[in-house]
């Protein structure tokens, strides 16, 4: 919900739309944000993924 969340906080003098100015619905704007949402949690989860294969534990590693 990040999006949303930031959605939420914006200016509330600002009246000029996020996403899409074209769009009227605000029902259009849930779906966007819920797939956004859902991009950036994927992009994040792969990003963890990738850090903790990187990590090499201590007791495995060989000293010379």
């Amino acid at each position: 919900m990040l999006l949303y969340a930031l959605k939420s906080t914006e200016d509330s003098h600002n009246d000029r739309p996020l996403l899409k100015p074209t769009e009227v619905e605000e029902k259009a704007h849930e779906v966007i944000y819920r797939y956004l949402n859902g991009a950036v949690s994927v992009f994040c989860a792969s990003k963890d993924i990738e850090i903790e294969a990187l990590r090499t534990p201590v007791e495995n590693m060989t000293w010379e």
